[in-house]
């Protein structure tokens, strides 16, 4: 799978790499990374990207909280926001894809 070499999700500019020893892909914001694990298909590969970009996204919306409850798995998130809040975010994947297609405008 070809992916950006970076990326800027609310304007915010982002390296991309590939995982060679991982399938999962996740971020960081102070290394200014999405990792992407290559061990998958393209298909997992283009939908972990877009999933890291979708957070990153949701995160800057404010759409992003921890659950409370104590039984809970760690790094459990809950996502919540308006439409306009949703838009933004389809403006950042789109933006995203919009870059990699090459498309103009």
């Amino acid at each position: 799978m070809r992916l950006p070499k970076t990326a800027r999700i609310h304007n915010i500019p982002f390296k991309v790499v590939k995982d060679k020893k991982n399938f999962g892909s996740h971020f960081s914001y102070r290394k200014g990374v999405i990792s992407v694990g290559s061990k998958g298909s393209s298909r997992e590969q283009l939908e972990g990207f877009l999933h890291e970009v979708a957070e990153i996204s949701m995160v800057e919306c404010g759409m992003r909280a921890s659950r409370c409850k104590a039984q809970t798995p760690e790094r459990e998130y809950v996502f919540c926001g308006s439409h306009k809040d949703f838009q933004a975010v389809m403006n950042d994947i789109g933006s995203v894809v919009g870059d990699m297609m090459k498309l103009k405008g």
